[in-house]
């Protein structure tokens, strides 16, 4: 049986070595983007964009948040928020509705 003093340094030298570990796992690696929802897979996916289609996109949410910026509404929107707006936007359409704006759009 362990005296209270030899079972405290146990558990201490425990917990550091839990912690140890824990600083080990990749959870602790920066995130990108925003966090994950209920029963969402997150992978990685790349989209093959030419540098100039690529400016092109960046100048649309650049150019929102200095709208933005310029009505008090200060807020600020990247490529990837910008794309998950859109896509989220268009998902929530009707089919009539979708076809009308990919059609005045294009």
């Amino acid at each position: 049986m362990l005296s209270r003093s030899n079972l405290k340094a146990q558990e201490k030298k425990v917990k550091e070595a839990d912690a140890f570990v824990d600083g080990a796992d990749s959870k602790v690696s920066r995130t990108v983007g925003r966090p994950k929802q209920k029963g969402e897979k997150r992978e990685p996916v790349t989209v093959s964009l030419t540098k100039s289609e690529a400016q092109q996109l960046d100048k649309i949410h650049k150019r929102l948040n200095v709208i933005s910026y310029s009505k008090d509404e200060d807020f600020s929107l990247d490529r990837s928020s910008f794309i998950r707006a859109i896509a989220e936007r268009c998902e929530n359409m009707s089919d009539e509705e979708l076809w009308k704006w990919f059609n005045y759009h294009k």
